[in-house]
């Protein structure tokens, strides 16, 4: 069973989790959408990973996750 899970590659666990899963670049932009993601926002693969993670995101909020975003991306890892 060991051997099986290693051979299993990130795209196959990304695709049966059963929590909604986005990935984004650093831009923000979705890069990959896993099916629990597509049926819980209403959108195709095609259309989400051709947005940029801020159209899922309530416009008052916005200004918000900007503000975590940029915190999160340019803060330095301690060694």
């Amino acid at each position: 069973m060991t051997y099986e899970l290693k051979r299993l590659s990130f795209q196959a666990f990304f695709d049966i989790a059963v929590d909604a899963m986005l990935l984004t670049d650093d831009s923000g932009q979705i890069v990959r959408a896993n099916p629990v993601a597509q049926r819980l926002f209403g959108y195709s693969k095609n259309e989400l990973e051709s947005q940029n993670i801020e159209f899922l995101i309530v416009p008052r909020y916005r200004k918000q996750y900007r503000y975590y975003q940029s915190l999160f991306l340019t803060r330095k890892l301690s060694t």
